[in-house]
């Protein structure tokens, strides 16, 4: 870890906002998240009150945080490096029925054979649609 990240660093709530924020993620998107509140998290990022050992666990099951990083600002700020993260993905709003799509394609290869197949075939019947959507979204955002 550089300089700069450990001067950002220096507590479990810097660490844990330093995540947040990694994760491109506001703080009320992250609550939801992990299913808290979000004065909850405000407080834990502010250092007003200890992160529960549930909470830490939901950060890990969710986002694939490193424990280790969170408690001692030690190590890489996620588990696998290789493992694809919120912040690695475009779709825009990171909605949270992507979010629990992106959980079941990790967790499960039923999953992820039968999205797949789902997914040819509706590309494969959408054709036109699907062109025309990705030409506006485009015109759209300047593309």
């Amino acid at each position: 870890m550089d300089d700069s990240v450990k001067d950002d660093a220096s507590s479990i709530g810097k660490r844990i906002k330093l995540v947040r924020e990694r994760l491109k993620l506001k703080q009320k998107e992250f609550a939801d998240r992990l299913e808290y509140k979000n004065s909850m998290i405000s407080d834990v990022e502010a250092d007003k009150t200890t992160p529960s050992f549930a909470l830490l666990k939901a950060m890990v099951d969710r986002f694939n945080i490193s424990p280790t990083f969170v408690m001692t600002g030690q190590g890489q700020m996620f588990l696998n490096s290789k493992e694809i993260g919120v912040d690695d993905l475009d779709f825009g709003r990171m909605t949270p029925d992507i979010l629990t799509l992106i959980d079941y394609l990790k967790k499960s290869e039923l999953v992820k054979l039968s999205v797949i197949a789902h997914f040819r075939r509706f590309l494969l019947q959408n054709e036109t649609i699907i062109s025309k959507d990705i030409e506006l979204s485009q015109s759209k955002n300047g593309i």
